[in-house]
């Protein structure tokens, strides 16, 4: 073991199953042939992670989980076969939307929050992203279904079962885009009217840690 992923024991001591190394991802056969070169382990090894960002993690309750080996958006992923997205999504035509290409999950670690924020659900979208503040984000659709990807291929839990959550991509019609739903035929991406208020429809969070 090098010096750069000592961590890795103190992170697992603390967080259990909600910390995901990307050498994990890689030995699920879920996610088809995934591959991490030398130089992005390095940069994850290289990351700079306290025992106090596992603490923070816990205590917030969020999961950190090692992004994918490139930049990925949803349909990269899909393209690639790694995913659990529902068919019927695509069917109805997402793959032609400019945030299933664009908007992305990079090669660096994000804490992400397991559940939706709290005290989000029945609420418009201003009400929401008032919610999410420093050092957390709203995260993108393709941040949120690496996530969702990582929980059940390395520890088949999955996350948002019954809940969606709006994210900061866009759809066409200038929708934040929703995720979540997550059961036996995959998990669901839609959009809805910022203005709208669903019991189902909560917010999500993310924090992310690139290489130093």
């Amino acid at each position: 073991m090098t010096a750069g992923i000592r961590y890795y024991d103190h992170a697992r001591a603390v967080l259990g199953e909600d910390f995901i190394s990307p050498e994990e991802m890689v030995q699920t056969r879920r996610l088809g042939r995934l591959v991490y070169s030398e130089e992005v382990l390095a940069k994850f090894h290289s990351a700079t992670l306290f025992p106090e960002t596992f603490l923070w993690c816990r205590d917030n309750g969020m999961g950190l989980v090692a992004g994918p080996p490139i930049p990925m958006s949803v349909f990269g992923m899909r393209a690639r076969g790694i995913g659990y997205f529902s068919y019927q999504d695509f069917v109805n035509a997402w793959d032609c939307e400019k945030f299933a290409h664009s908007d992305k999950v990079e090669p660096v670690w994000i804490a992400i929050h397991k559940e939706p924020i709290a005290d989000s659900f029945r609420e418009i979208w201003a009400s929401q992203r008032g919610m999410v503040s420093d050092p957390l984000a709203i995260p993108n659709v393709a941040e949120v279904a690496w996530g969702l990807i990582a929980y059940k291929a390395v520890r088949n839990i999955c996350l948002l079962p019954h809940e969606h959550v709006r994210t900061s991509s866009v759809d066409s019609d200038g929708c934040h885009v929703g995720i979540g739903g997550f059961r036996e035929h995959g998990f669901s991406i839609g959009a809805s009217w910022d203005c709208v208020k669903d019991p189902d429809l909560g917010i999500s969070a993310a924090r992310r840690f690139p290489p130093a």
